[in-house]
């Protein structure tokens, strides 16, 4: 009997965001290979996925650990974001205990899809099974003065993340962990890179893939013909509310660049939202500014597409999949060059980067670039490159010859 590939996938849905979109992309690679098995959140898909037609070379099956819905229960008053990973260190652990042994006599490979970064380890990495991990998500820290109007809470944050990222080689279960994978992909070269210098894993064992995918089925729903978005230049975002986003330097620099001729359309929800909304309304942007809050992806998409610019600030991003996109339905983008971004938008056409050593410089070069926009003159324009790993008939066949490998 032909073994399945297992495919661990903590986030997993066609068209809720990126997090979500990565792990149905790599699933549904590993479906169109070969029969696959997919574990994924009991108390958060199970519900959501019931109307969704899977391939029928895939299998979903939902899984929570002992407690763990007590556990989400009161992880929810943990500050600073850390009840998410204590919820997802928690359910890969548990999952562990339950793959482990003759249940994995059904598998020919394990495939980690994660959405966190390469300094965490999981516990179901220690599965005694060819591992596949990744896409990791990058390493990459903006000058702390980025931050520092962020509030304490956030400024926090940052400071501790840079901290851990600076010192996570020298840790001694990272290093084991990383032993018993066979292979790692990486979103971004931002990772790989970090990988590599610090000797934590062989050059040749480690990918580049992003894990965004260009949304070829969803491109088919959206009407063609132009939509009237007025006179104004629509500006969009889409992306979690959270402070490192940068969408309060978006602000700012509209603000800053006097322009009266542009509507800003915000995407997405998160801890965030309100400072953004009082910060724009303190900047007398209230006519120009519009938050939508968390909308379906395919909607998001369609309205990005008629669109004059999608541009996002983001201070360390891994890939920023919004961005992608917005170039994929014919829309420029304007992002930043911290974090894997730039990597990951190789070979696309009309992307704009910005920078900055300080927040100030940041928001001028902004400034300068919101200055030169005009109303987009033509829709659905292909900005990716047919040869682009965005691309899933080319990140299929990469992941091919990983899967051939893994299987040798």
């Amino acid at each position: 009997m032909e073994k399945k590939h297992l495919v661990i996938a903590y986030n997993f849905h066609p068209k809720m965001g990126s997090e979500e979109a990565v792990g149905w992309c790599f699933s549904k690679i590993h479906a169109s290979y070969t029969n696959t098995a997919v574990y994924t959140q009991k108390y958060v898909y199970e519900e959501r996925l019931k109307d969704v037609e899977f391939p029928a070379s895939m299998e979903v099956r939902y899984f929570a650990g002992k407690g763990e819905y007590a556990l989400r229960s009161l992880s929810k008053y943990i500050p600073m974001n850390l009840g998410h990973f204590i919820n997802y260190f928690y359910w890969h652990f548990c999952l562990f205990l339950h793959l482990k042994g003759k249940r994995l006599n059904e598998f020919s490979l394990c495939h980690i899809v994660t959405w966190v970064t390469v300094i965490y380890p999981l516990a179901t990495l220690w599965l005694k099974i060819p591992t596949l991990w990744g896409p990791l998500g990058g390493v990459a820290v903006a000058p702390m003065k980025m931050y520092k109007t962020h509030g304490p809470k956030n400024y926090i944050k940052e400071w501790v993340r840079s901290k851990i990222i600076n010192l996570a080689h020298i840790n001694p279960l990272l290093r084991a962990s990383l032993r018993r994978v066979k292979y790692v992909i990486c979103a971004a070269s931002d990772g790989a890179d970090w990988l590599q210098n610090r000797n934590l894993i062989r050059r040749e064992n480690i990918y580049t893939i992003p894990g965004i995918l260009y949304p070829e089925n969803m491109l088919e729903e959206i009407p063609k013909e132009h939509k009237d978005m007025g006179e104004n230049i629509v500006i969009t975002v889409a992306a979690r509310l959270l402070a490192w986003k940068g969408i309060d330097i978006l602000l700012e620099s509209i603000h800053s660049s006097g322009r009266q001729d542009v509507t800003l359309k915000i995407y997405g929800e998160g801890p965030y939202r309100s400072s953004l909304e009082a910060l724009s309304n303190k900047l007398g942007l209230e006519n120009i500014v519009e938050f939508y809050g968390r909308v379906n992806r395919d909607l998001v998409i369609e309205e990005v597409s008629y669109s004059d610019v999608f541009i996002l600030p983001s201070l360390h991003d891994s890939e920023a999949g919004a961005c992608m996109e917005a170039l994929a339905v014919g829309t420029p983008v304007i992002t930043t060059e911290f974090g894997g971004i730039k990597s990951c938008l190789k070979g696309c056409k009309n992307v704009f980067y910005i920078n900055g050593s300080d927040r100030l410089s940041m928001i001028q070069n902004l400034v300068n670039k919101i200055n030169l926009l005009e109303k987009k003159v033509s829709y659905f324009d292909k900005y990716v490159p047919d040869t682009s790993l965005l691309i899933f008939a080319n990140k299929k066949e990469e992941m091919v010859k990983i899967f051939k490998k893994l299987e040798a």
